[in-house]
């Protein structure tokens, strides 16, 4: 019939987003249902649209973007992402005017998945300080997120946040399932930096030591810190006095110059992993303390 099984779901998944077995599970299963009953649509009747779309909650960087375009590549859909600076309009009423607008471009080229990121931007709390575009902006995306316009077009709405607090109370309904994607554990980060790393000869002690020196991180952090790594010992070997003559003679066409000089820029020590880790966990803090 088409429609792809959970494990095929689930090995697409695994191919993009390291870890998160339990989230990918379910998600693979609560998709495979989704389309399973649209294409029986027609033999049971028109279906509640809005009782497929996900919620993924989770901190930042751990891969909530990266598993809503998995889900679209394995089941062959068109994949539009919702951002707010696309929708937002200076001139009243064109903000309704665009969420409308995508919905019944995604009812047109479906089967899509729409893809909502950074949901408490759209949908926080309502109140009566909100100003009117705003309100009527909210408004109209719950409307959309109800399915009462879709008449069983196969669209499933998936939304990521990292405040799911904030949002208004009649998200919950409109986005019943609700999964977690959590930081990665210990092993997994091990997994995330050989995968980050895999140009370079780390080896395995020195990726057993990272992972546990990187607790609290998510993957994007990870990736962070090995580029500040890699920052840092090309600036180490920029301040090497030899340097300068061994580029020169590289670029010259010295084959020896050039694979001492790419020798040394391959070797990442622990030092330079320390720094990574420092800059990263430093730049946390102040983003929690700008919070």
């Amino acid at each position: 019939d088409g429609v792809p099984t959970p494990s095929d779901i689930n090995k697409v998944l695994d191919e993009y987003v390291i870890g998160q077995a339990r989230a990918k599970r379910v998600l693979s299963v609560a998709v495979h249902n989704h389309y399973k009953r649209l294409a029986n649509a027609g033999k049971t009747g028109d279906i509640e649209i809005s009782k497929s779309n996900i919620l993924l909650v989770g901190p930042t960087g751990c891969g909530k973007t990266l598993l809503a375009r998995a889900l679209a590549k394995e089941c062959n859909c068109r994949f539009l992402a919702l951002s707010l600076s696309a929708v937002e309009d200076k001139f009243y009423g064109e903000t309704s005017k665009k969420i409308t607008a995508i919905f019944s471009l995604a009812r047109k080229v479906a089967p899509c998945i729409v893809f909502l990121d950074e949901l408490d931007g759209f949908l926080r709390a309502r109140s009566d300080t909100d100003q009117a575009p705003t309100y009527n902006m909210k408004t109209e995306l719950l409307s959309q997120l109800d399915g009462f316009h879709q008449h069983g077009a196969p669209i499933m709405v998936v939304a990521c946040t990292n405040n799911a607090a904030g949002l208004d109370p009649a998200v919950r309904r409109r986005l019943p399932r609700v999964y977690e994607i959590a930081l990665p554990t210990a092993q997994e980060r091990a997994q995330i930096l050989r995968v980050h790393t895999r140009s370079e000869r780390v080896p395995e002690d020195t990726l057993a030591w990272l992972a546990e020196q990187s607790q609290g991180l998510s993957g994007s952090d990870l990736l962070e810190v090995y580029r500040t790594a890699s920052a840092r010992r090309l600036r180490d070997r920029c301040a090497d006095p030899s340097f300068d003559a061994r580029a020169e003679r590289a670029c010259s066409g010295d084959a020896r110059a050039m694979r001492e000089l790419v020798a040394g820029l391959a070797k990442l020590s622990r030092a330079h992993w320390r720094h990574g880790l420092g800059a990263v966990r430093a730049g946390k803090a102040a983003s929690s303390h700008l919070k």
